[in-house]
């Protein structure tokens, strides 16, 4: 059977390390490929690196066909069976909750942004794309938002101070970032008039010691004090 490798889902799947790579031909080598390359109408939906080494080497393998409503689905699919076995690095799983969540939240412009298409349950309230993978990946739906930006490449927005401003009927609230810069700029203002006061205090006495000495240089002259 011959088979399809697909840009995208390929891309979808996470390199190897060279130990992991060497370990996987290895064990080819010695047992076959074990377990059937995952195929949808001839295109290879899981088993990249097996189906690799096995074209190189000439070694056999089987193929279990599975059908898929649509590219998404299958998307879907390869995103969480790799986040289900392989041992991932911190950047790639952020990496595939990212793509993960980028391809089930609804667009901005369908009055639902974030919105699955589907709930848990009908009794539990509507979660948002977010918060649904964020209970299936055991993160916050923070951390899935952030991923998603990162998975199209974008950076993350500045975040925003919640920090309060203090007012009657805050009572104690925090201070917010400007209150607490302009307190700053003040207090450096306090400082700087005060060492100006000292330099001139310091100057004042400089002068008097410059008095009680015979020779006196000023703008660079030499003169004799006459007493």
């Amino acid at each position: 059977m011959k088979i399809t490798i697909d840009a995208e889902f390929k891309s979808l799947i996470p390199p190897q390390t060279p130990e992991e790579s060497a370990a996987l031909e290895q064990s080819i080598l010695s047992e076959g490929c074990r377990d059937p390359l995952i195929v949808c109408n001839g295109t290879l939906i899981d088993g990249h690196h097996r189906e690799e080494i096995c074209t190189r080497l000439g070694i056999p393998y089987q193929t279990e066909n599975r059908d898929f409503a649509d590219r998404d689905e299958a998307i879907r699919w390869i995103i969480t069976n790799q986040l289900s076995r392989r041992n991932l690095t911190s950047q790639q799983k952020s990496l595939l909750r990212g793509q993960h969540y980028n391809r089930i939240k609804k667009p901005a412009n369908d009055g639902g942004a974030g919105k699955p298409k589907v709930t848990v349950d009908q009794n539990e309230p509507r979660l948002s794309a977010a918060e649904t993978l964020a209970k299936v990946y055991g993160v916050s739906a923070s951390t899935i938002k952030r991923d998603g930006i990162k998975a199209e490449g974008r950076d993350e927005p500045p975040k925003v101070s919640k920090a309060k401003h203090l007012s009657a009927h805050e009572g104690f609230g925090e201070k917010s970032v400007i209150d607490q810069k302009d307190e700053t700029i003040a207090e450096l203002h306090s400082q700087i008039k005060a060492l100006t006061k000292r330099i001139e205090e310091l100057e004042r006495e400089l002068s008097v010691y410059r008095l009680e000495d015979d020779d006196l240089d000023l703008t660079g002259t030499i003169f004799k004090v006459k007493s």
